[in-house]
């Protein structure tokens, strides 16, 4: 309790004067690859519709190399970074060495969590995030079905849907075979004008395939190059009354959310998003 009461201390300390770091990050969201084999509408690496500028940084650089990896877990454990998420601009299980990420993490006692696209979740890899004890893994799917899926990935291939969910199947068997609570599994859902009617089918959806927590979020139309995608003022507020209900069914199913959160930022507006 002391160690956390002086931490905070020197965090506000080096707020306050803006000038100087007095302690490293709590957490820190760590890039590792910026290839992908999606191209999700929203996102402002390889969605197909923006037309928005590079990302900071050296473009000719694909992955985190290793051992800029293995300093940086060095480097962060002696400043006493508690919490690590494996993200970045594109799918982290393309990166050829992000088993060996996940095992160094996990060897230098981080809390690590995993966001993927959940096409790669196959019963090696599975298996591998059991063994090594991963925290948390968060699976991005924005729908509940085969054509849902295809609406929101305009061009992909509807394999893609059926990989997740059998992916999702699987991890819980193993999780049950083992007796395993990790990873704990969070199903991220963006809410579009192509899927806020489904709200129910994807509670459905993440009961039967045993997820720990549902994430909800407000689809962000990028500079109104997503239009389509967007909810209109009469959807958002349907959708504000289908997740109040679904708040009730989720905590009856012993399912964690976001809903709260997610209520919070319809009613900011997207400004505030």
């Amino acid at each position: 309790m002391a160690t956390t009461f002086y931490k905070k201390i020197k965090e506000f300390r080096g707020l306050f004067t803006g000038e100087f770091a007095y302690i490293g990050p709590s957490f820190v969201d760590v890039d590792v690859t910026r290839r992908c084999n999606l191209r999700c509408p929203g996102c402002r690496y390889h969605s197909p519709y923006l037309n928005l500028p590079p990302h900071p940084g050296d473009q000719t650089i694909s992955d985190i190399p290793f051992n800029l990896f293995t300093k940086l877990c060095h480097d962060l454990k002696i400043m006493g970074t508690k919490s690590m998420t494996l993200i970045g601009e594109g799918e982290p299980f393309l990166h050829p060495h992000l088993l060996d990420f996940i095992s160094l993490a996990k060897q230098s006692e981080f809390y690590l969590s995993v966001f993927t696209n959940g096409t790669l979740l196959d019963e090696t890899n599975i298996q591998f995030l059991l063994q090594s004890r991963l925290d948390i893994l968060k699976v991005g799917i924005w729908a509940s079905s085969v054509d849902e899926y295809v609406q929101n990935h305009h061009g992909s291939n509807s394999d893609n849907f059926k990989r997740i969910v059998k992916g999702f199947k699987t991890l819980s068997d193993f999780k049950a075979e083992y007796k395993s609570e990790l990873p704990s599994v969070i199903l991220h859902y963006p809410i579009t004008h192509y899927n806020y009617q489904q709200i129910d089918a994807m509670i459905d959806l993440a009961f039967k395939v045993k997820c720990n927590v549902m994430s909800f979020h407000p689809f962000v139309n990028r500079r109104g190059q997503l239009s389509s995608f967007a909810l209109s003022p009469e959807e958002e507020r349907a959708v504000t009354i289908s997740l109040s209900n679904a708040r009730k069914r989720l905590d009856s199913l012993g399912i964690e959310h976001t809903v709260n959160e997610a209520l919070i930022r319809y009613g900011m507006g997207e400004a505030g998003w």
